[in-house]
């Protein structure tokens, strides 16, 4: 005997029960379930997802929505969702948002038409009211950025944490101003990292200065316009906290090309960890976040929320670990 048969046969109840307690059905009194469990846990067994779907006929497609795809750091999260979508017979349409609530609105319709079985999404142009009221219908888990009051689980770091860490690092070096680079969209995650250089700033008895907000566009070429703009300031100490290693990748390579001494006089703090970071010289300081693990996390939420093996109220939001990764740009 095999699969739910040897469970019922373990446990002695029918295979009825088995398949009650495996879909967290209630109609169960407490001690089957506890039996069942029991032979669960003691088999290692799990769900098989592409039979499961056959039979609830779903699609056997997940929907990511990130705000492009051509940002590495968006890439390295896709391939983590993919890697765990493929262990459970899922497969990861890929879909870019570009900030556009119109282009979101677009996708949404995939999940209402049934083309796809549920969504991540990482692109938050969409109305919170609209996303709040979508997922009480249909299966959506937040990815990275995140809405923390519309009771939508999500998994992510703790960016305003993390950015406190990394303006502290700065301040304690000594550098007498420190701006903060961050993108012209304003994200969510933008906020909340602005949040944790306010901190920072508060912690060191340093006023806050709308003067040392930067804002640029979400890439290369915005990082050297950022750092064309921080150089007009004349400044001769400057620690630059900014909310993207793209971003930071193009201040490094313009302060090298106007032969800045780095770190001595500027030294620079990115975000996400990127391969880039190491591409460059020197090599860029930044917040290590777990992006890979960040995807699998995201899809394995995602997939029992479909499938129905948790509760949607009892999926928690999950907080993954970052860290401040020391390198060439900071003293």
């Amino acid at each position: 005997m095999t699969g739910i048969k040897k469970v019922a046969s373990l446990a002695g109840v029918s295979t009825a029960t088995v398949s009650r307690v495996i879909n967290k059905n209630q109609n169960v009194s407490e001690d089957k379930k506890i039996r069942v469990q029991k032979v669960l846990k003691e088999l290692n067994y799990e769900v098989n997802y592409h039979a499961k779907s056959l039979r609830e006929m779903k699609t056997g497609m997940l929907l990511f929505i990130v705000t492009d795809i051509s940002n590495p750091f968006y890439a390295e999260i896709v391939k983590g969702a993919e890697e765990y979508a493929k262990t459970k017979n899922y497969n990861v349409l890929v879909c870019n948002g570009y900030f556009d609530r119109d282009i979101e609105r677009k996708y949404f319709k995939f999940i209402e038409n049934k083309l796809v079985d549920g969504a991540f999404i990482m692109d938050l142009a969409i109305e919170k009211e609209f996303l709040r009221e979508f997922s009480t219908k249909y299966p959506i888990i937040q990815c990275s950025e995140y809405y923390d009051d519309i009771g939508v689980p999500f998994v992510s770091i703790d960016h305003e944490k993390a950015a406190f860490e990394a303006a502290s690092s700065l301040l304690e070096t000594g550098f007498d101003k420190l701006f903060f680079v961050q993108t012209a969209q304003n994200f969510i995650f933008d906020k909340l990292r602005l949040e944790g250089y306010k901190r920072a700033l508060e912690n060191h008895k340093i006023s806050f200065s709308e003067e040392m907000v930067i804002k640029t566009d979400f890439s290369y070429t915005g990082g050297i316009n950022a750092a064309k703009t921080i150089l007009k300031t004349k400044s001769k100490k400057v620690g630059i906290f900014t909310v993207s290693d793209v971003i930071a990748v193009g201040i490094v390579n313009y302060l090298n090309y106007k032969k800045i001494n780095i770190p001595d006089d500027y030294s620079i703090i990115g975000f996400d960890d990127i391969d880039l970071c190491k591409a460059v010289f020197p090599k860029i300081t930044t917040i290590h976040q777990p992006r890979n693990k960040i995807g699998k996390e995201a899809c394995k939420m995602l997939i029992n929320k479909i499938h129905k093996t948790e509760n949607y109220n009892d999926i928690d939001n999950k907080f993954l670990s970052h860290k401040l990764i020391k390198r060439g740009t900071t003293l």
